[in-house]
Parts: structure tokens; C-alpha cells; sequence
């Protein structure tokens, strides 16, 4: 009997000693063979985070600098137009198709513009002359046929047309300031400027001042010569409300008391050849004025 209890008690203290050296052992390999943890359902589904990679910054432009502003070249200065210039004809250009309009002194100046072109084969290009004594603005301003033309008479603007006038250069008015009130000499000047903007719409109109007249054609009307000189004035009042071109030379035709000088005179208000070409320079003058503006014109 004691000899089983021995043994009993024997196995049990061997079990126990066994147990007490094997379980470290087991934790150990229970650690060290344990698989990795299994992924979540959202772990396995979405695909591992690229990493962000951070925004570098961009070189800011580089500005252009502007290119300086090209200095204006300054407008070249005209030539002065000399005198050599003007009665060399070099701007009768401006005269093609042209018209002069006035009484007796228009008329003469037209038969010496006309001897120009038989001495110099050309002078203020294909100008013509409607020139009739004794015409007034008067006469001028109706309808009715007072103009000589082609043997036959027309009134101001018929003659106009059929001289195909692209300009139209009036001098009248010696006829009537001797004799009418100049309002009323106003009032028709007017009147035949109207009708020839009406009737002859593609021609320009330029006024002409008159001239002076001599001593005794103001002694032989009672006329105060400051009085007459002083209607270029009115007329050139006329040119700036309608807007027309205007130009006088009375003053290169006076003498120191404002009348006709006589070289320049053939008769009491006409002019000489001398005359007339001072006219024909005036007119050359106004044509380089129009056609180079800002050119000194020597007198």
C-alpha cells in the first residue's frame, strides 16, 4: 500500500516539474509562428495612398519691358513759294476748269491771261472768262441771260454749266457800290452765291476783292476812296459766312493815299498790263496757298 502511494506521489511531482519547464516554450513558439493579422474589408478594397507630392512654385514671368515710343519725326517745312515760282506757272494746275465772273476788268484780264498763253504756250491752265461791261451783282444775282456765250446770251449759272466750271472766282461789285445801297449790294451778292450753289453744286466758289480805283474816277462819283476800299470788307465777310474761299491784292495796286497808282491804271478803274499781272501773281498765290498750306509766300 505504501508502495503505490509512493508512486503516485512520484508521478505526480514528475508531471508537475514538466509542466512547470514546458510552457514558456509553447508561449514562445506560439509567438513566433503566429500569421499576421488579416486585412480589414476596407484595407483590402482600396489601393495603399499614392503620397501627396507638394505643389512647387512657378517662376513668376518676367516682364517685358516696353519698347520706347518712336520720337515724331517733325513735319518737313514747306518751301517758301517765291515769286520765281508763281509766274513760272508752277501751281496753274489749280486752275483747270476754272471760271472768272466780273464785269469789264474781268474781261480784260481775261484777253491778257489770253496773250500769256500766245507768248508762253500755258497760263493758269484751261481757265475761261465770263466778263461783260458794266455788269453788276445785280444783274449777276437773276435768271435772266445777261452773259455773253457763243453768240447767243445766258444767264450767270447756264454759262457756268456750260463752261463745266469746277470753280467759280467772282469779282463784281465796282458797278454798284457807286450807285446802290451796300446792303443791298450784300443782300443780292448773296443771292448769286445762293443760285450758284443751287444750280452749279460741284463748283467752288472763291470772292475776289475789287481794286482800288484812281483819283478822279472818285472825284467823277463822289466817292471817299476809304469808303470803297473798305467794301473788300464786306465781301470778304460774304467769303467767311458762306464759307468760301477769299483773296485781295488791292492794297499791291495803291498809292500812299489808297488810290489806283497810276502805272497800274489804263483809264479811270481798269488796269494796265502792269496791273493785270499783279492780279495774275494774286491769283497764282491764292492757287499755292490751297495747294501747300503753311508755305511762306514771298511778296
Amino acid at each position: 500500500m505504501k508502495r503505490i502511494l509512493c508512486a503516485a506521489i512520484a508521478v505526480l511531482l514528475f508531471t508537475g516539474l514538466f509542466a512547470c519547464r514546458t510552457e514558456p516554450a509553447v508561449e514562445a513558439f506560439s509567438a513566433a509562428t503566429a500569421a499576421p493579422a488579416a486585412p480589414t474589408a476596407a484595407s483590402a478594397s482600396e489601393p495603399a495612398a499614392e503620397p501627396t507630392a507638394e505643389p512647387t512654385a512657378e517662376p513668376a514671368p518676367e516682364t517685358e519691358e516696353p519698347e520706347p515710343a518712336a520720337e515724331p519725326m517733325p513735319a518737313p517745312t514747306p518751301e517758301p513759294v517765291t515769286r520765281e515760282r508763281l509766274d513760272s506757272g508752277e501751281f496753274d494746275a489749280f486752275f483747270d476748269g476754272a471760271v472768272f465772273v466780273g464785269d469789264s476788268m474781268t474781261r480784260e484780264f481775261g484777253n491778257y491771261v489770253r496773250k500769256q498763253r500766245e507768248l508762253n504756250g500755258e497760263c493758269l491752265s484751261t481757265a475761261q472768262f465770263m466778263g461783260m461791261v458794266s455788269m453788276t451783282v445785280r444783274f449777276a444775282s437773276t435768271t435772266e441771260p445777261v452773259f455773253n456765250y457763243r453768240g447767243g446770251k445766258v444767264s450767270l449759272t447756264t454759262g457756268l454749266n456750260h463752261y463745266g466750271a469746277k470753280k467759280v472766282f467772282l469779282m463784281l461789285g465796282a458797278n454798284d457800290i457807286g450807285h446802290r445801297d451796300w446792303d443791298k449790294v450784300r443782300a443780292d451778292y448773296c443771292t448769286m452765291i445762293e443760285r450758284i450753289r443751287t444750280d452749279c453744286p460741284e463748283a467752288g466758289i472763291i470772292v475776289q476783292g475789287i481794286n482800288p480805283g484812281t483819283r478822279m474816277f472818285c472825284k467823277n462819283r463822289d466817292l471817299d476812296i476809304a469808303q470803297w476800299n473798305s467794301f473788300n470788307e464786306v465781301l470778304k465777310g460774304i467769303a467767311e459766312e458762306y464759307g468760301l474761299g477769299y483773296y485781295a491784292f488791292a492794297e499791291e495796286l495803291m498809292d500812299e493815299e489808297g488810290y489806283l497808282r497810276p502805272e497800274f491804271a489804263s483809264g479811270d478803274l481798269h488796269l494796265s498790263a502792269s496791273g493785270n499781272e499783279i492780279w495774275l501773281r494774286a491769283a497764282r498765290a491764292y492757287a499755292a496757298q490751297q495747294m501747300c498750306p503753311g508755305a511762306a509766300i514771298e511778296p
